[in-house]
């Protein structure tokens, strides 16, 4: 459920990038779908960042927000010995699905494997019903419980008249079955708990099950119109009631062509187009005004609600920030599609209406909305809602309009304090989509992946140095826990580990770098990633692109070759020392070219 839900944040403003005065300049028309086409836009790039501040922004926010080295009033991540972690919900000191399923979607996206395992492993131990603590009932079989307590043995709370609660929020469930499902197309499956797709299917046939459902249960669906529930029960008739931003039919069109139960598929292509016009619904009931504004929640037929049962209720308020990026991220991955449902086009309208109504309000937007498109709010929103309206800059029409936000979106300063939880995530999300960094994972999707050394070389790669000492059999640390890495002991300043093929490979069909850095014991090693076109390292280093690796973590960096002076070819790749000072060691490990 939203962070806001029975609370409103404290007055937080949001920052304002202006430009100076713009005409209205119709932006790029919008291409088919990037989850057909594989190309992600890097939407910064409009407004003069270059690839490699995005990157580094990128890198910076998740290291605050979702890594155990973030700042102690920033981040959100916290372990559980060794193996497990959770996302803390700081305002009421618990842990909520929806954090978890979108810091698994995080890490998913940034391939940061280890973390993603972790938090798994926390929800599947402590959240998934049934679980270490509690059958639930014998209710929600495969769901998840929406908040449990963040100290240990992290059990699910009482409702107040003292009965166990064990009802799942469904945007939760939504999202760790699409982080699974991709896992598995990213990864491959593991074993056990760790056999992502089999975990996925397991919890996408629990969504639309309708058999053996305990008094009061309802499922995830409503089978009657294919629209997710605000939470599925009749418990004060929550099961009637429908939340816009728990509609996500880019994710539901994602499983139609990805669900390992292949007799799903077609009942979610149904589910993406009932999402589609339920929105569709909702602005027409609201009288149509113009303004892109969608309610926190309705009716199951899209219209205004009697009275507040619901998030904020028939208000733009928490939840309904989140309701424009479901909108543009659906459009971006599938705009064009011929099979079957596909986005409407007056998606891409939505989001043009709502940045033109929020455009000249951004310097104090407020945090709620009322559909006539006055303010119910005296408190201002923050990164996160800032982060959400900006996403929809992926489908604008208008570049001058798009570019504000973007602006906007790039100034949002980390979230600190008590209300970090919420904003800290939504900006997150928002980030990685803007940054061309939020990708759809398609099970079977055809591979361009060259492997360079995953636990060792790949054969015809040799590894050397520029002076220092090289092992590539380093046990601890490895990427994952198991195998083993490359070690770099420097010989002094400036030293660099590389890696060359026999023969110069032609770059044609490679489109990025891809590696895991792990800085070492402490502090951070300033890297720089160059690319020769020689074997022996004798042609043009060309561009080199500054890398920080913090100590004590993997982290994954996607270098575009473009980045790298776009080299013909491939001879040699070096990571190398650019403090100037002779470093610690560091270690390299999944190193790969091409697609990830």
């Amino acid at each position: 459920m939203g962070l806001l839900h029975r609370v409103l944040a404290p007055a937080l403003t949001l920052l304002l990038a202006m430009g100076g005065a713009l005409a209205a300049t119709p932006a790029q028309a919008a291409p088919a779908g990037a989850a057909f086409t594989g190309t992600y836009e890097n939407f910064f790039q409009h407004i003069g960042k270059s690839q490699a501040e995005v990157d580094q922004k990128v890198q910076d926010l998740y290291t605050a927000i979702y890594t155990e080295n973030g700042p102690a009033d920033q981040r959100i991540y916290y372990p559980v010995g060794s193996d497990m972690a959770y996302i803390q919900a700081t305002y009421e000191q618990d842990v909520r699905s929806e954090g978890m399923s979108y810091a698994m979607m995080v890490a998913l996206q940034l391939g940061d494997r280890s973390r993603f395992d972790k938090l798994w492993k926390f929800a599947k131990t402590y959240m998934q019903c049934p679980n270490v603590n509690t059958d639930c009932g014998g209710r929600y079989d495969r769901l998840f419980i929406w908040h449990v307590d963040d100290v240990a043995p992290y059990r699910n709370f009482s409702l107040p008249g003292g009965e166990p609660e064990y009802t799942p929020a469904p945007d939760g469930d939504v999202y760790f079955a699409t982080a699974l499902l991709m896992a598995s197309a990213r990864w491959g499956d593991g074993a056990g708990i760790f056999d992502y797709g089999s975990e996925a299917a397991f919890i996408l046939d629990e969504l639309k099950d309708t058999t053996d459902l305990q008094p009061g249960e309802l499922s995830i669906f409503n089978p009657d119109n294919k629209l997710v529930r605000f939470i599925p029960t009749w418990v004060e008739g929550s099961g009637s009631l429908v939340d816009t931003s728990y509609q996500l039919p880019g994710f539901y069109e994602y499983w139609s062509r990805n669900d390992p139960s292949t007799a799903n598929r077609a009942y979610w292509n149904e589910a993406a187009g009932a999402a589609r016009a339920y929105w569709r619904d909702v602005l027409d009931k609201a009288g149509n005004r113009g303004n892109g504004i969608f309610p926190d929640c309705t009716k199951q037929d899209g219209g205004p609600l009697d009275q507040y049962s619901c998030a904020s209720g028939y208000k733009h308020g928490s939840d309904g920030w989140r309701t424009i990026q479901n909108v543009a991220f659906d459009h971006y991955w599938y705009a064009g599609d011929t099979d079957g449902h596909a986005p409407l086009a007056e998606q891409r309208a939505w989001a043009d209406q709502l940045l033109g109504f929020m455009r000249p309000r951004r310097a104090s937007m407020q945090g709620e909305w009322y559909v006539d498109g006055t303010p119910a709010s005296d408190w201002s929103g923050g990164a996160g809602q800032a982060l959400m309206y900006a996403s929809a800059a992926t489908v604008a029409s208008d570049s001058a309009t798009r570019d504000d936000f973007l602006r906007l979106a790039w100034d949002q300063p980390v979230t600190t304090g008590e209300w970090r939880y919420y904003h800290s995530s939504l900006h997150m999300l928002g980030f990685l989509h803007l940054a061309g960094k939020y990708r759809a994972y398609d099970i079977g999707a055809p591979s361009t992946t060259t492997t360079v050394y995953a636990d060792s070389l790949a054969p015809g790669w040799r590894a050397g140095s520029f002076g220092g000492s090289v092992d590539t059999a380093v046990s601890a640390p490895a990427y994952g826990g198991s195998g083993t890495s490359v070690g770099l002991t420097p010989g002094g300043p400036w030293d660099a580990v590389t890696f060359a093929p026999a023969t110069a490979l032609a770059s044609a069909g490679i489109d990025e770098v891809v590696l895991r850095v792990h800085g070492g014991s402490s502090g951070t090693r300033q890297l720089q990633l160059m690319v020769n076109p020689a074997t022996d390292g004798s042609g043009d280093w060309g561009t080199r692109v500054s890398l920080d690796a913090q100590a004590g973590t993997w982290t994954e960096f996607r270098v575009p070759l473009a980045n790298l002076g776009n080299p013909a070819t491939i001879g040699t790749i070096a990571l190398q020392d650019r403090s100037g000072q002779t470093p610690p060691v560091f270690y390299v490990d999944d190193v790969r070219l091409g697609r990830p």
